[in-house]
């Protein structure tokens, strides 16, 4: 067994790409299926939603990006931009494992580029998904509170973002839940911009699928569609499937469906969706870890990451 684990160990780039892209295969080889069954003409139909949608994800992928690098500077240390965007987009050649294992490849990928330890690099991961699920809760709530007050929604929704920042500033609980690992996150800046940016990618997510199903669709409203878009992380979840597969895109179409999206572009829409959001981020963060590994010797070029009093 320790035999084994050695060979893991010295292969271990070799056994990322097989298990990556393995993943990859399984999971495009199902979306390729059920876009066959979609036909083509709908897609040249519909260029400019995918060009929108895309400015708009790209927009998210950086924010997401941006608070990930301000964790990474709050935990004391310090890599370059162009070297911290290629680290992060890397993490999304592992959006197919299941459970969230593919969080990991950052944390690898932080400790090669930047001899960043995986301790931190985790719990970077974690304080990032636990924020952004965090986001996501108060999204859904005014999203649903709405209707029912207006225009108080969003500004319950600030309040309570708030909140969440004062007791993870003034009080000790951040500390214990990053087991003391990051000290100096509670007094940095970054924590504000974490708790306030992460509910702009919800949003982002929400105008996706407006422009999917709500301006080219049946009109759904925007509010209904901003309690959609967070719902899919709860549903992904709870699935246990990679990606959430199969079980996200049941959710949004069932959820379109009942908010009155026309049968006949349901499953187009869906897909479109989802392409835009979850797939193609995929063969990006392949390019990045490529990018990452790139070098005469076959290893990776190394930009040593430096701690930051």
């Amino acid at each position: 067994m320790s035999r084994l684990f050695g060979h893991v160990i010295r292969h271990r780039k070799l056994v990322t790409a097989v298990v990556l892209l393995a993943l990859t295969a399984w999971g495009g080889r199902a979306w390729l299926t059920e876009l066959r069954e979609t036909g083509l003409s709908f897609w040249g139909e519909h260029v400019e939603v995918l060009a929108l949608i895309g400015i708009l994800q790209a927009c998210d992928i950086f924010l997401d990006g941006i608070v990930w690098w301000g964790l990474l500077r709050a935990a004391g240390y310090d890599m370059s931009p162009a070297r911290a965007g290629l680290v992060f987009l890397a993490g999304y050649a592992g959006l197919l494992a299941p459970v969230q294992l593919g969080r990991l490849v950052r944390p690898i990928e932080l400790n090669r580029a930047g001899d960043v330890p995986v301790a931190i690099g985790v719990m970077v991961e974690a304080l990032l998904l636990a924020f952004s699920g965090c986001a996501g809760v108060v999204v859904l709530g005014a999203a649903l509170l709405w209707p029912r007050i207006g225009w108080l929604a969003p500004l319950c929704a600030l309040v309570v973002l708030a909140g969440v920042a004062c007791v993870c500033r003034y009080t000790v609980i951040l500390e214990i839940l990053t087991a003391g690992c990051l000290p100096g996150l509670r007094r940095h800046f970054v924590l504000w911009a974490v708790v306030f940016l992460t509910p702009a990618g919800w949003l982002l997510n929400g105008c996706s699928l407006w422009l999917v199903s709500g301006r080219e669709g049946a009109g759904v409203s925007l509010w209904e569609l901003f309690a959609v878009a967070p719902s899919n992380m709860i549903i992904g979840a709870l699935s246990g499937m990679p990606g959430g597969i199969g079980a996200v895109e049941a959710w949004l179409g069932t959820m379109l469906s009942l908010l009155g999206t026309k049968t006949n572009t349901l499953v187009n829409e869906v897909l479109l969706f989802r392409l835009m959001t979850f797939w193609i981020w995929i063969p990006i963060g392949w390019i990045a870890q490529w990018w990452l590994w790139r070098g005469a010797n076959g290893g990776m070029s190394r930009d040593h990451a430096r701690e930051t009093s």
